[in-house]
């Protein structure tokens, strides 16, 4: 079936009317799962963080045996999952089969790498819209790994699971940095591009990176990978939280005048 080769269509890039559906069918899944999720009041959160893990896990595998397999031309950078949107999975590894520090270092990307990966993807998903059509196996893919990636960052800490503090940075970085290091040697030795640090994807907003770091370009994009990451999914946490304060704090003047 052309689904699962070559796809159905044209290759539709970026900005267009396909990139606009691509976000708006994401964003409703985004929302079912969240509603059904939080209205749940015996929901059992190490349960679902089990399933993501096993269904990214799975759509991982499914996704390399596709590029082995099908995809012609193939490369070491376009199976090995060594990419940030990967560490999810390793992530929810951690968080699924073990217990206190090493749990909360899973949490940490979960909810820092997974929102803003997640984010990031359906700004700019370069891998799917820029190389399959609209109506291609790794389209679909791409849509329901993303957007789990941001359903569970926004669960956990929705159900206090995991509350973002600064303190958590080593946990992050603990992840984070070591497979940035991973995946540079790697690149290193067999001149791949895995976790985009090596050299730009050509589109932006990588190439605006490149362009400007040039030699710099890996120092850069690994410290926005590590901190960037952290410090603006932080930002988003303590900004809803003082909207959210200040919206109480309001409710509570009214009633008392």
């Amino acid at each position: 079936m052309k689904f699962f080769k070559e796809g159905i269509g044209e290759i539709p890039g970026l900005f267009g009317l396909e990139h606009l559906i691509f976000v708006v069918i994401a964003a409703i899944l985004l929302f079912l799962l969240l509603f059904f999720s939080l209205k749940k009041k015996d929901l059992n959160i190490d349960k679902i963080i089990k399933i993501c893990f096993f269904v990214t896990f799975i759509l991982e595998i499914l996704k390399i045996i596709w590029n082995l397999t099908l995809r012609e031309d193939v490369t070491f950078s376009d199976w090995i999952p060594l990419y940030f949107c990967s560490i999810f999975i390793y992530a929810s590894f951690l968080a699924t089969f073990f217990k206190g520090r090493i749990k909360d270092t899973g949490l940490a990307f979960i909810y820092h790498g997974g929102i803003i990966g997640g984010i990031i993807y359906f700004i700019c998903p370069n891998t799917c819209l820029l190389v399959h059509p609209f109506l291609h196996v790794l389209t679909v893919h791409a849509l329901i790994y993303h957007v789990i990636l941001i359903y569970l960052g926004v669960l956990i800490v929705l159900k206090k699971v995991y509350q973002p503090k600064v303190s958590y940075l080593p946990h992050y970085l603990i992840i984070t940095f070591s497979v940035c290091i991973l995946a540079y040697i790697t690149n290193l030795i067999l001149d791949s591009n895995l976790m985009l640090i090596s050299k730009d994807f050509g589109t932006w907003p990588l190439t605006v990176v490149y362009k400007t770091f040039k030699g710099f370009y890996p120092l850069v994009v690994s410290l926005l990978q590590n901190f960037g990451t952290f410090f603006v999914s932080l930002g988003i946490y303590v900004l809803v939280i003082k909207i959210i304060e200040n919206k109480r704090n309001k409710a509570e003047v009214n009633k008392s005048l």
